[in-house]
């Protein structure tokens, strides 16, 4: 049986390398740039107005080919349409499977600089995402996904290679649940969970996307204002399909404060889901939040360690009940103390790492540990003990001494130097 799918996203987000990395020798592959070179002698991504046409109406005859045919050739068709109605109209006519994939406008244009694609790239991605109006949870029950029994190890000139993994563009963020509280309602007994499901300006743990490297993550205030305003979002467990509640039901509430994005959901309890959930929440196995999010407007500061990215808007589809922290608030508030003596816990482990392993320090790990040693200077006792400071005895006579311990507790730990003069007598 024949599988279509549509490889949808933005300029440069990657479609002809995970259809690459997705289809089979005799597979049917639609790609403009390819085919555009194929037709034209142009470089792959030297567009030609008076060519774009004829490679249009190839992928029409092969859109309308693949989707009537019953024992064709998997189809794999790559569509860079910003318009829902353009990619659904694509998406029924192929009866396909549908791919996201996303990046942000930065990533786009970073990409294209690095690529060293024409000029006109740039314009064409700001166009792109002038015009987009949809997103991955649009196509939700059409999202690709490799049937069971057929995930396999691909080959390219030679290596194995892994299936890619199929994302649905969406990013995911844990933390904390800070301020969560679970109570019941007086009048309707039904219980009540509220907190905040995102901090404003509280560093992430160190995130890693290939993409991007390591980097951490602050939500700006006022990042979620747009979306609270256009999008329906569910509040459920662990990313399942069923919601628990939803703003556009009116039985779920989000909005922003000064501190961040507050939720509160009056939950049924006749729902099994609740009723499953309720007790975990109590027990503290579930306390943690994850927010499924695109970024819309972001920043990058290239000058932290590691750097760090600040989302200025996002486009928010869903808040999650979690067990796996990813924005530890305990971690924050060291931080912050760190901070208040001018220290970076990402740069003192890395320092760290390179006295252990023998490198050359770096500009401003001279600096760092002189501050460090202020730091902690202050707390250091102002006389050392003669007990702090006395020597190592020697180990007594093995015949008084049962493995493991003197007659006065543990065995006493020595220098190395002392177990090599050891060694030494007893080699003589």
């Amino acid at each position: 049986m024949a599988r279509n799918v549509l490889v949808i996203g933005p300029p440069l987000a990657g479609k002809s390398t995970w259809v690459r990395n997705q289809a089979q020798p005799g597979d049917l592959i639609y790609d403009f740039d390819l085919l555009h070179a194929a037709l034209s002698l142009q470089e792959p991504y030297q567009h030609d107005e008076r060519i774009k046409p004829f490679v249009l109406a190839a992928r029409d005859a092969i859109v309308a080919r693949a989707g009537a045919a019953t024992d064709g050739p998997n189809a794999w068709i790559i569509s860079t349409s910003p318009k829902l109605a353009r990619v659904r109209a694509l998406a029924t006519a192929l009866d396909a499977q549908v791919q996201p994939l996303s990046i942000t406008a930065t990533e786009a244009h970073r990409r294209a600089t690095q690529d060293e694609r024409p000029a006109v790239w740039h314009a064409h991605i700001d166009k792109w995402y002038a015009e987009n109006d949809w997103q991955p949870q649009d196509f939700a029950g059409q999202l690709f996904a490799e049937p069971v029994g057929q995930q396999r190890a691909l080959t390219r000139r030679g290596q194995q290679m892994k299936p890619t993994r199929p994302t649905d563009g969406i990013e995911r963020r844990e933390m904390a649940l800070e301020g969560l509280e679970l109570r019941v309602d007086e009048t309707s007994g039904a219980p009540i969970v509220s907190g905040y499901a995102a901090v404003f300006n509280s560093p992430s743990e160190i995130l890693f996307e290939w993409e991007q490297g390591r980097f951490r993550e602050l939500i700006a205030p006022g990042a979620f204002t747009k979306t609270l305003r256009e999008q329906n979002v569910p509040l459920l467990v662990e990313h399942a399909d069923l919601p628990l509640a939803t703003t556009r039901a009116g039985t779920l509430l989000l909005a922003e404060d000064d501190h961040g994005l507050r939720y509160e959901s009056a939950l049924e309890m006749s729902d099994p889901d609740v009723q499953r959930l309720v007790p975990k929440m109590r027990r503290g196995d579930l306390n943690k939040s994850s927010f499924g999010f695109f970024p819309v407007r972001e920043s990058w500061n290239d000058k932290t360690k590691p750097r760090t990215r600040t989302i200025h808007e996002a486009r928010l589809f869903d808040v999650s009940i979690v067990a796996r922290p990813a924005y530890p608030t305990t971690e924050a508030k060291v931080r912050k103390q760190l901070a208040d003596d001018n220290l970076d816990a990402e740069s003192i482990a890395e320092m760290l790492v390179r006295l252990r392993l023998g490198l050359p320090l770096e500009e401003g790990d001279v600096p760092l540990m002189q501050t460090l040693t202020l730091s902690f200077r202050a707390y250091l006792p102002a006389e050392v003990t003669a007990t702090a400071s006395a020597p190592l005895t020697e180990h007594p006579p093995a015949a008084t001494q049962p493995t493991g311990e003197t007659p006065d507790g543990p065995a006493q730990v020595h220098p190395r130097e002392w177990y090599k003069e050891q060694l030494a007598r007893i080699g003589a």
